[in-house]
Formats: structure tokens, sequence, C-alpha cells
């Protein structure tokens, strides 16, 4: 029996050469040949393909070919070799959207959105942080209508300023809550001071001077609203700033964001989003950066998220819009803060233990007599001061 590595044509050639008439039956062998070793793909292929492997009705084209073509049994071989080629490009195609649809982050109900909201630090889960934004545009509705909960509303603000669409900033701030007491209990805050790198109306720029103004009670959010003011890079913004200083003379950040503007940086827009966010990485750095970009997109691809870490520790968050072919800014905070340990001191290379000391085992000497042990006993002297007794007789 022929082993399937061996080549199928040369026979045919054989056959041919033999008899010089038999052209039919050389093209009939070997299509029934390749239609049998290719049965046990077309049949893999049309259980898994069953629509794809349907045949069409002739067209008039086909049926004109079909008089002046070869046999019917030839048509018929013919045929069946090259039906294998069409599920296989239906089941290539059929994979390839199974790959895409599986890369895609699977998009959460609204009870598991209302779960995830109720938590109020959004960012302890990555996952679900980013499908969330991919998932963005259906899911928004949901989390403005979840701003009227107590329970939901944090993590709705801070989902909200996160994905940084203006209108939305423009209901979280119109439904903000009045600050709360203590140094944490205005998280949300610092959020949406952070996104609002154009703000549109007098309320957000009300609102980002008494963050700025540390009217919160809260350094990080003072910190994050002098930081979008010294992004934002306008006369407006400069002004905030320079009140910032006067009221709080020991804050540098406020004198390190007035000379960032007064050195009339360009605005913070590019077509190239990579080049883009390095551009923002060095306007806030506050170390080295040690970890490699990580961008992922919306489903529109008009948004897009970009976290960098530098060696302090901090993971910052960055924002983009996409309008009219230009990567817009829309907002930058710091999404996770991690403990950075640093040793000072000589590494642990020129260290020098010290040698252990040489102990050298020495048995005693034994003495040559008592008297080297015990030395001789004198007898007692009598008192000098006693005067002899005299003898009776």
């Amino acid at each position: 029996m022929r082993s399937f590595s061996q080549n199928p044509v040369r026979p045919f050639v054989r056959q041919r050469g033999a008899r010089a008439g038999a052209s039919s039956k050389w093209t009939e062998t070997a299509s029934s040949t390749l239609a049998r070793r290719s049965s046990h793909v077309s049949a893999s292929v049309k259980m898994a393909c069953p629509s794809a492997c349907a045949q069409k009705p002739p067209s008039s084209a086909s049926r004109s070919a079909r008089v002046s073509g070869p046999s019917p049994r030839n048509q018929a071989d013919l045929a069946g070799v090259s039906m294998i080629m069409v599920p296989c490009r239906a089941a290539v195609c059929l994979i390839a959207i199974a790959q895409i649809l599986g890369a895609q982050p699977a998009c959460p109900s609204r009870d598991e959105l209302r779960r995830i909201m109720a938590k109020g630090d959004v960012f302890s889960d990555a996952n679900a942080v980013d499908s969330i934004f991919y998932h963005e545009s259906r899911l928004r509705p949901a989390l403005r209508s979840f701003l009227r909960d107590d329970q939901t509303r944090e993590g709705a603000q801070r989902m909200l300023a996160l994905i940084g669409d203006p209108g939305d900033l423009r209901l979280v701030i119109r439904s903000a809550p009045p600050p709360k007491p203590g140094p944490y209990a205005n998280g949300w805050a610092y959020q949406v001071a952070t996104a609002l790198l154009e703000p549109s109306n007098p309320r957000q720029w009300a609102f980002l001077r008494q963050c700025a103004l540390n009217g919160f009670d809260d350094s990080r959010v003072e910190a994050g609203a002098i930081q979008t003011l010294k992004l934002i890079a306008s006369p407006r913004s400069l002004g905030i700033l320079n009140e910032t200083l006067q009221q709080n003379t020991r804050d540098s950040s406020a004198a390190t964001a007035i000379a960032y503007l007064q050195s009339n940086p360009p605005p913070l827009t590019d077509e190239n989003l990579n080049r883009l966010a390095d551009r923002v990485a060095n306007a806030i750095r506050i170390g080295r950066q040690v970890e490699p970009w990580r961008i992922r997109y919306n489903a529109g691809g008009d948004k897009a998220l970009a976290d960098w870490t530098y060696n302090t520790g901090q993971t910052y968050t960055a924002t983009f819009l996409r309008v009219g072919g230009l990567w817009r800014l829309r907002g930058v905070r710091v999404t996770l803060q991690k403990l950075v340990v640093e040793f000072v001191g000589s590494p642990r290379s020129h260290w020098t233990d010290p040698q252990p000391p040489v102990l050298t085992w020495e048995p005693p000497a034994w003495p040559a007599a008592l008297d080297q042990i015990l030395p001789p006993m004198q007898p007692p002297s009598p008192p000098r001061d006693a005067s002899p007794k005299p003898k009776k007789n």
C-alpha cells in the first residue's frame, strides 16, 4: 500500500504517457485520489460549519460550462475537491473572530456594576476597571444613575472621573455633596480635581479653586488641584496658583507649577499617543520611570488609559480622548501607592566578615613535685609584743 509521503503524481504521468488518449481517465483518477485523501478534512469541517458547506444553486454560466465540460462523473469529482477550500476558509475566519472576541473583557451587568461601585475604591480591582472602561459607552448611563445613591455615589464619581467625559464631569460636580470632616473623607474630590483639564464653566473653576486652597482639608486633594492647574497652563490657572502660593508659602508645589507655566509649555495634544504620554510623564516627573507604558483603549477606540510607575512607588494613570484626529489629555492621577524601602550603605559584595580565631589545644603540664601544688606550711611565729612567761618550779 502506498504511503502518504510518496508522490501521487508519478503513476498518473506514466499512465498518461502510455495511453495518449486517456486524459479523462488520468483526471478522474487524480481527482478521486485527492478527494479521498481530503475526505477527513472536509467531513470534520462540514460538521463544524454545516452552513458554509451547503451548495448554492448553479448559475446560467455554470450550466453552459457544464454542457461543454467534462463528463458528469468528472464534474462531480472536481466539485468535491473544490469544495474543500470553502469550509477551510470559513473555519479560519471563525477562529479569528473567536480569538478577537476572547481578547475583549467581559461587560459587567448592572448588578455587578453596582457591587463594584459600592466598594468605593474602584481602583483596587484593575480588571474590573479595564472592563468598565472598555464598555464605557454602554455603562455610563448606569454610572450616572448611581450618583443618586449614597452607597454607590463615591464609586461612580471616581469611575466617571477616570473616563473623563465632559458631560459626566459637569453632572458629577453639580451633584457633589458638601465636604465631609476628616483627612480621607473626600477621596472622590481628588479624582474629580485631577480630571478637570478643560474646565468649561465657572462652577468647575470654582471647584478647582476650592480644592487648591485646601477647602476639603485634604493635602492630597490640594496637590491634585495644583497639578491640574499647572497642566492647564492658562492665565486663569496662573492666578489661582498665585493665590495658593500666598496662602501657603511653605508649599513648594505651587511655586514649581508657576515656574512651569512661565516656561510657556506647548499644549498637551498630539497625533501620537505614546509621544503625548511621554510628555505628560515628563511634565509631572517625580522620579525615574521604572515600568513600561501600559495602554488600553475603549471599544470605540477614541479613549485610552496609560499607566506608568516611578521609582518612588507611585503609579499614575492618564486619560486621553481623541478629538478631530488629535489625542488630548483629560486627566492624570495617582492610582497606586507602594511603600518603597531603599537601603543606604555599602553593597553586600564589599562587606568583609571577620576571620574566625585559630584555636589550638595544648595539654597542661603535670607538676614535677608535690611542693609545686601545695607549698610547705610554716609554723606560726609568736607575737612580738608578748613577753615570755617564766617557768614554774
